[in-house]
């Protein structure tokens, strides 16, 4: 199989690519200054680009999920439907919120892993957890909710905890 005439994102040439149909793999990459013919087992796709996958590395919720609803299956969804839009990585994020619901996010997410690790289904990958709250100074924590934040210097011994378990 062949992609014709693909423009990569940050290129002016055009660009087929020759693939693998059994494994999906690109096995060859053609380019040139001007449009190339299409092949017979070619699509041409003049006009289209090709971007990398992008990485959120940010992220509390999207399409009606949040990371903190301690919900591994809205983890599953959102890292699915985010690899529908392009993002092919993220990072889960997590809110100020109190520590007992924290280690069952992270529990949610470490068993959201493990679902995707051992499905064949389009998903972005999860490569870790970036803790936002509850480590915020409860001066400057805007919106969170400062009951449950956490200064950062008293972090280091919750964090060991966390990196020895997850």
């Amino acid at each position: 199989m062949r992609l014709d005439n693909v423009k990569l994102f940050n290129s002016s040439k055009y660009h087929s690519f020759e693939i693998d149909e059994e494994t999906g793999v690109i096995v060859n990459i053609l380019s040139s200054d001007n449009p190339m013919p299409t092949t017979k087992n070619g699509t041409n796709l003049m006009d289209c680009y090709i971007t990398p996958g992008f990485v959120d590395t940010h992220i509390h919720g999207a399409f009606g999920f949040d990371v903190c609803d301690m919900d591994t299956n809205s983890i599953v969804q959102m890292s699915m439907k985010l690899a529908a839009i392009g993002i092919s990585a993220f990072c889960p994020t997590t809110m100020t919120i109190s520590l007992d619901k924290i280690y069952t996010t992270l529990e949610c997410v470490k068993d959201a892993k493990k679902i995707l690790e051992d499905t064949d289904e389009p998903h972005a990958e999860i490569l870790g957890v970036h803790l936002e709250g509850p480590f915020l100074n409860p001066s400057k924590c805007g919106v969170q909710n400062v009951s449950d934040s956490i200064l950062p210097s008293k972090a280091s011994e919750i964090l060991d905890d966390i990196e020895n378990k997850y």
